[in-house]
C-alpha cells in the first residue's frame, strides 16, 4: 500500500466513533443550539483530526449560528473558531501530537494584492472556521493541515504557570485587539478611549494599550458591568465611565461628555480629548458619537459592526476641518496572533477569562444577546491529554 495513504493515530490514543458537540441542527433567525452526539469525521489525504482542549467563545459565533450567513451551512452547523488542541490522527506521522490552533481566518493565499498589503481577511481565496470547516464546539475537529496554526510548545507545558486556556484569547479576539491598536497607532502616554471595555476584544484592547503601548485608558461600557473585573480593573483601564443608552435624554448625553472631558483632564493634566477611540461594543450606542471622544487629528477605529441600525453620521466638513482619521479593522492575521501569544507567555498581559463547560455553552451564548459577557469566555472541551 502507498505509504501516503496510511492513516496514523497518536500512540496510546483511540479515536472514538462518536463525540459530544454543540450544534445548530437547523439555522433560523433565533439561536437554536443543542448539545448532542455526532460522528467523528474521518480525514482524507491532507486533513488531520485535532482533539480540542479549549475553545474561546466569541459573540461572532452567535452570528455564525443564525440565518444562515452567506456561505454557512443550513443544517447541523458547528460554530466555534478559537480552538486549541493536539493532532491525534494524520496521514503524516510527523504531525501526531503537534499542538495547533484553529482560528476564523484559517488560511489565506498570502500572495494576492490584498494579502501583500496587510488585509488577508479580505483575501478571495481564504478559508474559515466555522464556515468552510465545522468549528471548535466539538471534541474533535477534522480539517486540512494547512488550515491549522501551529502553536509553540509552551502553551501546553504542564510545568508552566500559564493557564493554556488563555492562549485561545490570542487567536481572534486578541489579534483583533492588537490590529485595532496598530491601526490607531497611539504613542506612549496617549489617552485611548475603549468603547465596550468589558467585552472580550475590548478588555484585550485595554490590556494591550496599558501594558504594551504604555497608554492611559478610559473604559466605556454599561453601568451594570462596572465591577466586572474587580481587583484586576487597574490592568485594563485607568478610569471607567458608564455608557449612555441611545434613548437617554440629551442632558444625560451631555453629562457623559462632561465626564469624558474630566477624565481626559485627569489623565493628561490639561484640557484635550482622547488621542484615539477604539469601538469594540456590540451596541451602536457606543459608536454613534465616537468623533466627540477624540481631539482634532485623533483616530477612531471601529472593530466589527453591530447588527441593526449600525450607521453613524459625520459631516464631511467636520471630518476635514478636524482632520479625523476613521477606519474599520478586522481580526488580524497569524502575525498578530503569534504576537499576542508572546505577550501572554511573557506575562505582559494576562487575559481575564471565564471558564465554562460544553454543557453550559448554549446558555452562555444566549447571554451574548443580552450583552452580559465580560472578559474572555473559554470552554473546556476535553480534559488534558495524559
Amino acid at each position: 500500500m502507498d505509504g501516503q495513504s496510511i492513516l496514523f493515530t497518536m500512540q496510546g490514543f483511540t479515536l472514538p466513533e462518536m463525540q459530544e458537540a454543540v450544534i445548530t441542527a437547523n439555522m433560523r433567525s433565533t439561536l437554536n443550539l443543542q448539545k448532542t452526539s455526532i460522528p467523528v469525521k474521518r480525514p482524507v489525504l491532507g486533513e488531520v483530526v485535532v482533539r480540542v482542549s479549549w475553545t474561546g467563545i466569541c459573540r461572532s459565533d452567535v452570528c455564525f449560528s443564525l440565518g444562515p450567513e452567506p456561505g454557512f451551512p443550513k443544517y447541523d452547523h458547528v460554530a466555534g473558531h478559537e480552538g486549541i488542541g493536539h493532532v491525534v490522527q494524520s496521514f503524516d506521522p510527523c504531525l501526531l501530537g503537534r499542538p495547533v490552533a484553529m482560528r476564523y481566518l484559517a488560511q489565506s493565499c498570502g500572495s494576492c494584492y490584498l494579502c501583500l498589503r496587510g488585509v488577508p481577511e479580505n483575501c478571495a481565496e481564504q478559508t474559515n472556521f466555522p464556515k468552510n470547516y465545522n468549528g471548535t464546539f466539538q471534541q474533535f475537529v477534522t480539517a486540512p493541515w494547512v488550515a491549522m496554526m501551529p502553536l509553540p510548545s509552551w502553551v501546553f507545558d504542564t510545568k508552566s504557570t500559564i493557564n493554556p486556556a488563555t492562549a485561545t484569547a490570542a487567536l481572534c479576539s486578541g489579534s483583533t485587539a492588537l490590529k485595532a491598536l496598530k491601526t490607531a497607532s497611539p504613542q506612549p502616554n496617549s489617552v485611548v478611549v475603549v468603547v465596550g471595555i468589558m467585552g472580550a476584544i475590548g478588555h484585550l484592547v485595554g490590556l494591550l494599550a496599558k501594558q504594551v503601548y504604555n497608554c492611559r485608558v478610559i473604559g466605556i461600557d454599561w453601568e451594570f458591568k462596572r465591577n466586572s473585573f474587580g481587583a484586576n480593573s487597574h490592568t485594563v483601564y485607568d478610569i471607567f465611565i458608564p455608557m449612555p443608552a441611545a434613548a437617554d435624554a440629551k442632558d444625560t448625553q451631555t453629562l457623559f461628555q462632561v465626564d469624558l472631558q474630566k477624565a481626559c483632564y485627569t489623565l493628561r493634566g490639561f484640557h484635550c480629548m482622547a488621542d484615539a477611540c477604539i469601538v469594540t461594543a456590540s451596541s451602536i450606542s457606543g459608536a454613534n458619537r465616537a468623533p466627540d471622544y477624540v481631539r482634532d487629528g485623533g483616530s477612531i477605529v471601529f472593530v466589527g459592526a453591530p447588527r441593526g441600525g449600525n450607521s453613524i453620521s459625520l459631516p464631511l466638513q467636520t471630518l476635514v476641518e478636524r482632520q479625523l482619521r476613521l477606519q474599520g479593522s478586522m481580526m488580524g492575521g497569524r502575525e498578530e496572533a503569534y504576537q499576542m501569544l508572546h505577550y501572554i507567555q511573557t506575562q505582559q498581559i494576562t487575559p481575564l477569562i471565564t471558564s465554562i463547560s460544553l454543557e453550559g455553552l448554549s446558555n452562555f451564548m444566549e447571554g451574548f444577546l443580552e450583552d452580559h459577557s465580560k472578559g474572555k469566555a473559554v470552554c473546556c472541551v476535553n480534559e488534558p491529554l495524559p
